[in-house]
């Protein structure tokens, strides 16, 4: 693959399990973690931080801390997955009024 060609894999692989078959298919050579806390991601639901929550099911307190409990048992052990396979994890502290775009302006890999 060239230097300029990449895949955003926004939000998988979820487990180990879904890593060791996205592998199996392409290279990861960088991860990015947003990291916030559950009081945030609570408030940036509610205020629809990004534009993304109109008419979502699934969005009520019971689901989303349930599927905090599930990032944090299954998808949060990627990061280490993939710091021993010495893939960059690189971590953004987000917070209730981070923007796309701000995200993406602190990654010089894109300019």
């Amino acid at each position: 693959m060239e230097a300029d060609q990449f895949v955003v894999l926004n939000g998988l692989p979820r487990h180990i399990e879904q890593a060791d078959d996205v592998n199996s298919i392409l290279e990861v050579r960088f991860v990015l973690y947003l990291r916030c806390t559950a009081d945030v991601v609570f408030q940036r639901i509610r205020r629809n931080t990004g534009g993304d929550r109109e008419g979502r099911t699934d969005d009520t307190e019971t689901d989303v801390q349930r599927k905090l409990e599930l990032f944090e048992k299954r998808t949060l052990p990627l990061l280490e997955h993939y710091e021993v396979r010495g893939v960059p994890v690189n971590v953004i502290d987000v917070d209730v009024h981070t923007t796309p775009e701000q995200v993406l302006s602190s990654l010089a890999f894109f300019s």
